[in-house]
C-alpha cells in the first residue's frame, strides 16, 4: 500500500489506462508542437505574400502601357511593326526622335513645372538620353561554293555568334567597338541570336537639334550596313508622380536571311527595388519590414532542417516535405542574392538622377536595363516559390478526407507515373524530330528541337495553328498531325487518367493494405477540436442571448424546451429506461432469453415479465415506435449482413464455375488433339 500511495493518481490505473494516459500526453505535446509550427508557417507565409505583392501595382501596368504606346507609334507613318529593312529602320528612328522632342500641351505643362529632362507628357520624362548599340559580323571573303561560281569572287556575312562577331572599327574611325563594362554590362537575348554585353555604342543627345544632326551623320556614314546583325535602342522613362522608372529596350535584328525582327522589353523599377529600405509610402515600409522577417524565417528554417538531418540521418530524405522545404529556401536565398546584386549595381552608378539633372547633361545616360533584368528574375523566382509555399499549406490539412485520398493516390501511382513520363518523353522526342525535319525549314515555330518541343507541348492545350503545316504539305502534314493527335492526345493523355483510376480502384478494393496512422494529422485534429471548444466557450451564444434579449431567447429556446419536456417526461425516467434497454440488448446478444424483473424495459418486444403482461394499448406511441425502430434496425442489419455474405459466396461460385469452364475447355482441346493424333497414327499404320 505505501508503494501505491507514492505513485499518486497513477496507482489506481491499470496497464491499459496507463498506456492511454501516456498516449494522451504524447498527443497533447505533439498537438502543441504542430500548433506552433502552423502559427510560425502562417506568419512566414503572410510575410512572404506581402513582400511579393508589394512590388506590383496597377499604376506600374499603366506606366508600361503608356511606354509601349510611345514606342510603337501606331499613328506614325512608319510604326514599329512595319520596320522591315534598313530604310524603314532609319525612318522609324527619325520619327521616334521627332516624337520625343515634339512640343504639345502636355509637354508645355511639364516644362512649366521643371525644365530638367525631356518631358514626354505631363507625367513622364526621358531619364537621360537614348543609347544606340550595334552588333556586327566579320566578312568572310571568297566564300563561293562549287565549280559553277569558281570564277567569281564573292563575300559572305554569316549568322551572328561570338566566333563571327566583328570588333573592327568602320566609318573612317567614327564607329569604334567598346568592351563591356564589368559592373553594368548587359547581354541581350533576341529571337534570332544572343548578343554579348559589348558592341558599338552611340550616345544620342537630349537636345533635339544635336540628336537629329547626329542621326543624319550616322546615316550618311552607313552606321547600319550589310554587316549589321542587331541594333538596340536603350533608354529609361521616369514618372515624376510615382517616382518610378521604366527601363526600355527596342531590339532590331537583321538576320542573314534578310527579314528584320523587332521586339520591345519594358520593365518597371520602384524605389524599393533600387535602394535598400527604399520607398516612402506606408506599403513600402511594411514590405521592407516583411523582407527582414522573411530572411529571419529562412535562417530559422535552415537551422531547424539541419537539426532534423542530424537526428534522422538518411531517414530525413524519405519525407518529401523536407525536400520541398529546401527547394523553398534555395529559391528564396537565390531571389534575395539577385536583389543584392541589383542594389550593388545601382550603388556603382551613384545617385540616380545626379548626372541627368546636371547643367551640361546633353548626353548623360544611366543604364538601368541590367538592374531591371535582375529585379525581374528575382520576381519570377518568387512567383514560382509562391506556388510551392501555398501548396505546402496542404500539409496542414492532410487529415481532410479528399486531401488524404489525393495524397495516397499520388503516392501509390508515383511509380506508374515515372514509367509513363519516360514513355511519353520518348514518343514526344520522336514526333518533335519528325516535325522539325519535315517543316523546320519553312516554319519559324519548328526551326529547332527546343522550339518544336514547345510547339508540340502547346498542342495539349490546343494553342497551336496547324494550317501552316497543311499549306506546306497537305498529305504529310495531315498524317503527322493525325498520328500525333491519336498517339499523344487520345492515347497518352487517357493512359494518364487511367493510371489515376486504376490506383483509386486498387486503393479502394485492396483490403490487405492497412492504413497507417499519421500522428501529425491526428494532432492537427486535436488542435482544431481544442480551438472549437475554446471558441464555443468564449462565445456562449445561448447565455449571451438570454442576457441581452430574454424575449428572443424565449422564442428561440423556449418552444424547444417545452417540446422536450412534453415528449420525454422526466429525465430520470428516461435514463432508467435507457439503462434497461442496454441490459436487454446485452442479454439478447449473449443469447440469454431469461430476463429478470429488474430489467424494467418499457419497450415493446422485450421479454420481461412486466412487458409480457401488458397489452398493446398500455404502451405509449413513443414506446411502440422505439420498439419498432429497434426491431426493424436489427432485422435490416442482419439482412444486410446476409446479403453481403450471399454476394460474396455468389462471386466465389462464379469464379469457381469460370475456372471449371476453363479446365473443361482445355480438356476438350487436348481430347481433340489426342483424337487427331490417333486417327493420323491409324491412317499411317493402315497404309
Amino acid at each position: 500500500m505505501p508503494d501505491q500511495e507514492g505513485k499518486g493518481y497513477l496507482a489506481d490505473l491499470q496497464d491499459e489506462d496507463y498506456d492511454e494516459v501516456v498516449s494522451r500526453k504524447r498527443q497533447r505535446q505533439l498537438a502543441a508542437k504542430v500548433c506552433q509550427d502552423m502559427c510560425i508557417f502562417g506568419v512566414f507565409l503572410a510575410a512572404f505574400t506581402i513582400v511579393v505583392l508589394a512590388s506590383l501595382s496597377a499604376d506600374s501596368s499603366l506606366l508600361v502601357a503608356r511606354t509601349q504606346e510611345v514606342i510603337k507609334m501606331k499613328n506614325s507613318s512608319v510604326p514599329l511593326e512595319s520596320v522591315s529593312s534598313v530604310d524603314t529602320f532609319y525612318e522609324y528612328t527619325e520619327n521616334f526622335f521627332d516624337m520625343i522632342f515634339t512640343n504639345t500641351t502636355d509637354t508645355e505643362l511639364a516644362k512649366d513645372r521643371s525644365r530638367v529632362m525631356v518631358p514626354l507628357d505631363s507625367s513622364n520624362r526621358l531619364f537621360g538620353s537614348v543609347q544606340i548599340r550595334q552588333w556586327r559580323v566579320t566578312k568572310v571573303a571568297q566564300c563561293q561554293v562549287g565549280t559553277m561560281f569558281s570564277e567569281y569572287k564573292t563575300d559572305c556575312y554569316p549568322v551572328f555568334s561570338t566566333a563571327t562577331e566583328s570588333k573592327a572599327g568602320y566609318g573612317d574611325g567614327l564607329f569604334t567597338y567598346s568592351a563591356p563594362d564589368p559592373l553594368q554590362g548587359v547581354s541581350v537575348t533576341g529571337e534570332v541570336s544572343d548578343y554579348p554585353a559589348g558592341g558599338f555604342f552611340m550616345q544620342m543627345s537630349t537636345n533635339s537639334t544635336k540628336a537629329l544632326a547626329k542621326l543624319a551623320r550616322y546615316k550618311a556614314n552607313n552606321f547600319v550596313d550589310i554587316q549589321t546583325r542587331a541594333v538596340a535602342l536603350t533608354f529609361s522613362i521616369w514618372n515624376s508622380n510615382l517616382d518610378q522608372y521604366s527601363a526600355v529596350q527596342i531590339l532590331f535584328e537583321f538576320p542573314a536571311v534578310g527579314k528584320v525582327q523587332s521586339q520591345v522589353r519594358t520593365l518597371v523599377l520602384t524605389q524599393r527595388v533600387l535602394t535598400i529600405f527604399g520607398g516612402v509610402t506606408a506599403a513600402d515600409m511594411v514590405a521592407n519590414i516583411m523582407d527582414i522577417i522573411v530572411l529571419l524565417f529562412v535562417l530559422y528554417y535552415i537551422a531547424e532542417e539541419l537539426s532534423e538531418i542530424s537526428l534522422e540521418r538518411w531517414g530525413y530524405l524519405e519525407d518529401g516535405w523536407n525536400i520541398l522545404d529546401w527547394i523553398n529556401m534555395g529559391l528564396l536565398l537565390t531571389a534575395y542574392t539577385i536583389r543584392m546584386t541589383a542594389y550593388m549595381e545601382v550603388g556603382s552608378v551613384g545617385t540616380l538622377g545626379e548626372k541627368e539633372t546636371a547643367a551640361n547633361a546633353d548626353e548623360a545616360f544611366t543604364l538601368l536595363q541590367g538592374v531591371a533584368n535582375k529585379v525581374d528574375t528575382s520576381r519570377l523566382i518568387n512567383a514560382i516559390n509562391a506556388v510551392l509555399l501555398w501548396g505546402k499549406c496542404v500539409k496542414y490539412v492532410g487529415f481532410f478526407p479528399y486531401v488524404h485520398f489525393l495524397f495516397n493516390t499520388i503516392k501509390e501511382s508515383m511509380a506508374y507515373f515515372a514509367y509513363f513520363l519516360i514513355v511519353f518523353a520518348i514518343v514526344q522526342i520522336g514526333f518533335v524530330i519528325s516535325f522539325v525535319v519535315s517543316f523546320g525549314d519553312v516554319l519559324g515555330e519548328l526551326n529547332s528541337v527546343a522550339a518544336g518541343w514547345l510547339y508540340t507541348i502547346r498542342s495539349v492545350c490546343a494553342d497551336i495553328d496547324v494550317l501552316p503545316i497543311y499549306d506546306r504539305d497537305a498529305v504529310v502534314g495531315a498524317i503527322f498531325v493525325l498520328l500525333y493527335y491519336i498517339v499523344v492526345i487520345l492515347v497518352a493523355i487517357n493512359v494518364f487518367f487511367s493510371i489515376m483510376a486504376a490506383t483509386l480502384m486498387e486503393a479502394t478494393y485492396d483490403t490487405r493494405k492497412e492504413e497507417k496512422k499519421d500522428e501529425k494529422s491526428e494532432a492537427i485534429v486535436v488542435v482544431l477540436q481544442m480551438m472549437r471548444e475554446y471558441a464555443t466557450a468564449a462565445c456562449q451564444c445561448q447565455k449571451r442571448i438570454k442576457q441581452l434579449s430574454p424575449g428572443l431567447y424565449k422564442r428561440i429556446y423556449g418552444n424547444k424546451k417545452e417540446k422536450e419536456e412534453g415528449k420525454g417526461g422526466d429525465k430520470d425516467d428516461k435514463l432508467k429506461a435507457l439503462e434497461g434497454t442496454g441490459k436487454s440488448l446485452a442479454a439478447l446478444e449473449d443469447g440469454d432469453k431469461s430476463m429478470t424483473r429488474d430489467d424494467n424495459m418499457p419497450i415493446l418486444g422485450m421479454r420481461s415479465t412486466e412487458n409480457m403482461s401488458k397489452t398493446i394499448k398500455e404502451f405509449t406511441p413513443a414506446e411502440v415506435m422505439r420498439a419498432v425502430e429497434n426491431l426493424a434496425g436489427r432485422v435490416l442489419s442482419k439482412i444486410h449482413a446476409c446479403g453481403i455474405e450471399v454476394r460474396i459466396e455468389v462471386l466465389r461460385v462464379q469464379e469457381s464455375l469460370g475456372q471449371m469452364v476453363g479446365v473443361a475447355e482445355a480438356l476438350s482441346l487436348r481430347m481433340e488433339k489426342i483424337k487427331k493424333s490417333q486417327e493420323k497414327f491409324l491412317r499411317d499404320f493402315a497404309s
